[in-house]
């Protein structure tokens, strides 16, 4: 059984320290740009609607549901983002990661990248999950090549999934990795850290 509690996830780059309400101000900065929300079912403009995003977090963690985090960036010491485990499945060894949202300034860094390492190594070696699942809208291009970028597997769409907030529906593109996978993905992610882009 998966034994998830708050946690920090330190890396070269990034530090992933347990989400609280007391890094709204510094999410708010970061965050709330019209690019970060662009593909997304809900579109967070204020200060009021990140408060009430975190509180969702914060409450699922409470039910064991979810476990959000706080990006800080190591060099500056800035908050730079979020990221969650969500749809946790103790008994069936599952998570999804997802809920990422970064600064504009560190998008097509390797900030994403070391976030997903981080979140995965700890999901596959500590807590000794077996899949872990990602999925986004089927609009969302940036989001699946970048999820196909760290080594996840296309597994699928769902059709008519979601609903936005304007009321439109869309499809949801699932990828997964799974645990025979992970020696594999570790080594493909460990290369890309060391890579200059």
């Amino acid at each position: 059984m998966m034994n998830l509690q708050p946690v920090t996830l330190k890396g070269e780059r990034v530090t992933l320290i347990p989400l609280s309400i007391e890094h709204l101000d510094g999410l708010y900065d970061a965050i709330i740009h019209e690019d970060v929300w662009a593909y997304r079912l809900e579109k967070i403009t204020t200060e009021d609607g990140l408060r009430k995003f975190m509180q969702v977090a914060l409450d699922g963690e409470k039910e064991k549901e979810i476990y959000a985090f706080t990006i800080i960036d190591n060099e500056t010491g800035k908050i730079i983002g979020t990221t969650r485990f969500a749809d946790i499945s103790p008994e069936n060894h599952f998570l999804e990661i997802g809920w990422t949202s970064i600064s504009p300034e560190v998008m097509r860094s390797k900030v994403n990248t070391e976030c997903k390492y981080l979140l995965l190594k700890h999901c596959f070696e500590t807590l000794k999950t077996v899949r872990v699942c990602f999925k986004t809208l089927s609009i969302n291009k940036r989001s699946q090549n970048a999820i196909l970028r760290i080594g996840a597997k296309h597994e699928g769409t769902l059709r008519w999934i979601g609903k936005t907030s304007d009321g439109e529906f869309v499809d949801v593109v699932y990828f997964s990795i799974i645990q025979p996978e992970w020696e594999s993905v570790k080594s493909h992610l460990e290369n890309l850290l060391i890579k200059k882009y």
